[in-house]
C-alpha cells in the first residue's frame, strides 16, 4: 500500500467552509476528547442527533481526506456514542487545524 500525503483536499474556501459549519456543529456536541499518538477520540452524548452528525462528518471528511481512518462504536442506547480518527504519522496536527477539540499539548494552534 502506498503511503498518502497527509492533506486535505478542499480549497481554502471549503475548508472554512466546512470547518465553520459541519465541524463547528460537531465540535459543540463533543463531550469528551482524547488525543492519540496519531488521532483523536470524540464521545458525543447517546442522541440520534449526534450519531447522525458523527456520520455526516465520516462522509464529508472520507472524500477530501484519504488518508483518515474511522472507528465508530455505538453501544447501549444511553451510552455516548464514539468516533475515533486516525492517520499516519504526522495525522494529529492535521486533526488539530479541524478544530473538533483543543490542541493537544505542544502544538502549535
Amino acid at each position: 500500500m502506498t503511503e498518502q500525503a497527509i492533506a486535505c483536499q478542499l480549497t481554502d474556501n471549503e475548508f472554512r467552509a466546512r470547518r465553520d459549519g459541519l465541524l463547528a456543529a460537531v465540535r459543540k456536541m463533543v463531550v469528551t476528547a482524547t488525543w492519540g499518538r496519531d488521532g483523536l477520540a470524540l464521545e458525543v452524548p447517546p442522541s440520534s442527533d449526534a450519531l447522525g452528525a458523527l456520520l455526516e462528518l465520516i462522509a464529508a471528511e472520507r472524500m477530501c481526506c484519504p488518508f483518515l481512518q474511522f472507528r465508530l462504536e455505538a453501544g447501549p442506547a444511553d451510552a455516548p456514542t464514539r468516533l475515533t480518527i486516525t492517520g499516519p504519522p504526522g495525522s494529529r496536527t492535521f486533526l488539530e487545524t479541524l478544530r473538533l477539540a483543543p490542541p493537544s499539548e505542544g502544538s502549535q494552534p
